[in-house]
């Protein structure tokens, strides 16, 4: 689930360079080379289709994530500590 959060702080990161870079009122970097690339076909399909797939897909897997760990765990304990009875009957 770190890996999810880190991709989401990567994938923030970009978005915000490339906002910030493209020749726009919001330039604040890139002056000299500025981040027209996107403003074209096929490249506008980054911004414009990509990112939100990405973006959602990680947050639907963390909830995902979260949601199971909270499922699973009592059937993992349950299982645990119907062994460690089992073995404390053989034992006894």
């Amino acid at each position: 689930m770190a890996w999810n959060f880190v991709c989401l702080g990567i994938l923030l990161f970009i978005v915000i360079n490339a906002v910030l870079s493209v020749p726009t009122v919001f330039q604040q970097f890139a002056f000299d080379q500025p981040g027209v690339a996107v403003l074209y076909f096929p490249f506008v399909w980054l911004p414009g289709i990509l990112v939100l797939p990405v973006y959602f897909s990680h947050l639907v897997i963390i909830r995902r994530l979260l949601k199971g760990a909270r499922a699973i765990i009592p059937f993992i304990l349950a299982d645990r500590m119907q062994q460690d009875a089992s073995v404390l009957a053989h034992i006894s």
